[in-house]
């Protein structure tokens, strides 16, 4: 299972991510889950964290691709993205041993 605190951990020390993807996850962690796959808006992120929608976008593609969140089917034909928050984080260096 994920470990909070870890994850927290290994997420401020990664040197791919940059302060605004930092944000983005500190702003959408507490809406997320780990089974149930969730819509996220990016307008609303974006409002909420005082960023452009496209800034939002492409922060959620790094966390994503550096396994701190795993991205879920859209919600509808024209809806949202759904997230969710990995049970176990794989690592980028592991998912290319996957492949």
């Amino acid at each position: 299972m994920i470990h909070i605190p870890r994850i927290i951990d290994e997420l401020i020390s990664d040197v791919q991510l940059g302060p605004n993807d930092i944000r983005v996850w500190r702003k959408v962690m507490p809406y997320l889950d780990l089974v149930e796959f969730r819509p996220l808006k990016l307008e609303t992120i974006a409002g909420e964290v005082e960023l452009d929608r496209g800034t939002v976008h492409r922060s959620l593609g790094q966390l994503v691709e550096r396994g701190f969140l795993q991205r879920g089917p859209r919600e509808g034909q024209h809806g949202s993205n759904t997230y969710r928050l990995p049970l176990a984080r794989v690592y980028p260096r592991e998912a290319l041993r996957a492949a």
